[in-house]
């Protein structure tokens, strides 16, 4: 949503003769695509800018594409493997556990039968 409303000024809605409207995003500017980035934690290059402004657009035009797919006629499908259910149920097995167990598994320093851990300040 944020994305519609940073971008709403590219947007171009033209009418097809019926109540529909088709979207079409003309183009990602590369400060549009910067914050995409920062949202995602990547740090990229100019020219990864202008690769991924270019990129992007084709993507979102795409999507748009796929919109005016009728699919009306069309059953929803979860999964095609024809697999139902594939997991086991969980199984609680009563198995006694010791304080000595669970401390000989620890990375971590013990200090008078206990972990010590690493201040949080």
């Amino acid at each position: 949503m944020r994305l519609r409303l940073q971008t709403r000024h590219l947007l171009h809605f033209f009418a097809l003769g019926t109540s529909s409207v088709t979207i079409r995003i003309v183009s990602l500017t590369p400060n549009q695509v910067r914050h995409i980035a920062k949202l995602a934690r990547l740090t990229l290059s100019e020219k990864e800018v202008e690769k991924f402004s270019r990129e992007l657009t084709a993507i979102l035009d795409y999507v748009e594409k796929l919109k005016e797919v009728d699919t009306k006629n069309v059953e929803a499908t979860a999964q095609v493997t024809g697999l139902h259910n594939i997991t086991r149920t969980d199984a609680i097995a009563e198995r006694p556990v010791t304080t000595e167990a669970l401390l000989n598994v620890s990375p971590l320093p013990i200090v008078d039968q206990q972990i010590e851990t690493p201040s949080a300040l």
